[in-house]
């Protein structure tokens, strides 16, 4: 292991401050006590002061849980020269505190732009995926107070409303697989003196103070945010506010989708107008950006000021088509139908392996039970070929060429209710009913983790 180095910056004869005191063992035991029934704990472990803190702390709760495995993982991005060795630093700190560790390395060229964005959704699928390859029902992550107020100003500068801005959750569920994070609540300063105390020296990552990025121009304003009393404290506590508001809102958005919505098998949610123009303008605007996220296969919600307007033209009278976050959105008269937005698709066909359920374009399950098939866009030429059956016929033509297709040797031998299309050949369920009513807390992964293609 590289030479340990002191990194809380305390002088050794000053009383440490409570927001210095390393964590304990008794209120390791109470952060990680929701893991009591666990069968397996993955963390996720980058070296830098708060996942060591977080690898730390899970090592003393093992102490009183030896029948529970706990494996670090670390991810190795690539994206500097020195991330290979930082891995396996990693790898030797899990060892000295007994856990067992593994390297997970991107494949595939670096992304030149979006790197951010590209790196986190990267990371978590192979986080997911080797958790759920070591039998984990739990995967931690070292999320902080500070981490809570840098996303509320982040997402603040771009304009987001009351969903954006609330605070990550504590808990969420990814097809079975919990993501937790116990130290939310935890300023980054006790992370450091816990990893520190521990005798463990941090990875120094540039990428965290590099100003191209707005989370390290933001994490940079927050001392002169706290000096006019803006604390991190402050900003996460109206995160969490924000966060119970959201719920309240869902709730009635819940209500209105049972009594006003339907959604048909080709995924076209179809509303009463009234719900959409009627009612206070935040349960009209979640209402849409459900919608929206649902019926166009969406990962991000759109921007709050385009949902803004959509909403407002939809409440002028009839909108012939207009387009927002890759769905299709229509009013005629009493009613509003929203589709996937076919051009929005690209026709790249995916192997498909026998008797495995993937998700597709996040709107439907698919399954096929042969060899030699592949799964795209059925698409014009698709649409010509297969015939549209009396099901189908019914549904908005965009709503049929942004439909899957199962294809062999480029035709098209498998497509959801097309006539003498499916059968034994191939399975096809619609989800978008299931993520309008229940919209995923995780986009990156949208509760499936590595099965989205």
């Amino acid at each position: 292991m590289r030479p340990i180095r002191c990194v809380s910056g305390s002088p050794p004869n000053r009383p440490l401050q409570p927001a210095e005191q390393p964590i304990g063992a008794d209120e390791a035991r109470t952060l990680l006590a929701p893991l009591t029934s666990s069968r397996g704990v993955a963390l996720a472990v980058s070296g830098g002061a708060d996942s060591l803190a977080l690898m730390v702390t899970a090592a003393c709760w093992r102490e009183s849980r030896a029948d529970v495995s706990v494996h670090v993982l670390t991810v190795d991005h690539r994206l500097r020269p020195e991330s290979g060795d930082e891995a396996r630093y990693v790898a030797e700190c899990a060892g000295s505190l007994g856990l067992s560790a593994r390297r997970l390395v991107c494949t595939g060229p670096c992304p030149e732009t979006g790197i951010e964005a590209a790196a986190r959704e990267a990371r978590y699928r192979l986080l997911f995926a080797a958790a759920r390859d070591l039998g984990c029902d739990h995967l931690l992550t070292a999320h902080h107070r500070d981490d809570v107020a840098e996303t509320f100003l982040m997402r603040l500068s771009r304009g987001s409303g009351v969903f954006g801005l609330a605070a990550m959750r504590e808990r969420i569920d990814v097809d079975g697989l919990t993501l937790f994070r116990p130290f939310l609540d935890l300023p980054r300063s006790r992370l450091a003196a816990t990893a520190s105390a521990a005798g463990l020296a941090p990875v120094d990552d540039p990428m965290n103070r590099d100003p191209r990025f707005l989370r390290s121009r933001v994490r940079a304003a927050l001392p002169v945010l706290d000096g006019v009393g803006l604390s991190p404290e402050l900003l996460a506590e109206a995160a969490r506010r924000l966060t119970a508001a959201a719920e309240a809102i869902d709730a009635q958005v819940d209500g209105v989708l049972r009594d006003g919505a339907s959604v048909s098998p080709l995924g076209v949610v179809t509303l009463d107008a009234a719900t959409v123009t009627q009612g206070p303008d935040a349960v009209r605007f979640r209402l849409m950006e459900r919608v929206l996220t649902a019926a166009g296969g969406g990962d991000v919600p759109p921007r709050f000021a385009k949902l803004e307007a959509l909403c407002a033209a939809l409440a002028d009278g009839d909108v012939p088509a207009r387009t927002l976050g890759g769905a299709l959105v229509c009013r005629r008269g009493a009613r509003v139908t929203v589709c996937r937005e076919p051009g929005r698709l690209r026709d790249v066909a995916r192997p498909l392996a026998p008797g495995r359920s993937v998700l597709w374009d996040r709107r439907f399950e698919v399954e096929v039970q042969a060899d030699g098939l592949a799964l795209a866009v059925l698409g014009e030429e698709g649409l010509s070929a297969a015939g549209a059956g009396e099901k189908a016929r019914s549904g908005p033509r965009a709503a049929l060429l942004a439909l899957p297709a199962v294809r062999r040797g480029g035709h098209v031998v498998a497509a959801p209710h097309l006539d003498g299309q499916g059968g034994a050949e191939a399975t096809f369920r619609e989800v978008v009913g299931d993520r309008l009513m229940r919209p995923p807390l995780f986009p990156a992964l949208d509760n499936r983790g590595e099965k989205t293609i």
